[in-house]
């Protein structure tokens, strides 16, 4: 039982990486979100379909997702839909 409590008192932060995959090209997200999702670095892309990659401490989950509008330079935001 003491190892248990040992264990559950230890801090511990999940490895999350975040990754927008469109037409061959990886973009790192800062956070996603219901019907948005926020790039690291703002590229301009035309309105497409990407690939939404979570992985949290090696667990990796993928959705595809729509980009209606695209994504600008100007603003890290971009909306989705799935």
């Amino acid at each position: 039982m003491k190892a248990m409590i040992d264990i559950a008192n230890k801090p511990y932060s999940a490895s999350v990486q975040l990754i927008l995959h469109v037409n061959g090209h990886d973009y790192a997200l800062a956070k996603i979100g219901p019907n948005r999702i926020y790039l690291r670095t703002p590229v301009d892309l035309p309105p497409c379909e990407g690939t939404l990659s979570i992985n949290i401490d090696g667990h990796i989950t993928e959705q595809t997702i729509r980009l209606p509008e695209g994504a600008s330079i100007n603003s890290p935001g971009v909306m989705t839909h799935q």
